[in-house]
């Protein structure tokens, strides 16, 4: 699923790219992998390892962060949502 309101890391990837004025065998020779992973990347088909992403995303000078989801806690909804008297 496709949210509009942000691009997607292939979308950032590409423009970060083009940024840096580099073709995709540029880039390719540059960050050490095959030429079609960043072909893959940019139009979100890579199935690839994340070392492989990673690899591509450290030469454009992009990170990707996982943020682990935390659920609020019973009492934290509660304050959330009490009505205000």
């Amino acid at each position: 699923m496709k949210n509009s309101n942000y691009p997607s890391i292939g979308e950032l990837c590409l423009q970060q790219r083009k940024r840096q004025q580099l073709t995709q065998a540029q880039a390719a020779l540059k960050a050490d992998i095959a030429r079609r992973y960043i072909s893959e990347i940019e139009r979100n088909k890579f199935r690839g390892a994340l070392w492989i992403l990673n690899r591509y995303l450290q030469l454009l000078g992009l990170k990707l962060t996982v943020i682990k989801h935390k659920r609020p806690s019973w009492e934290q909804l509660d304050q959330i949502f009490s009505e205000d008297e």
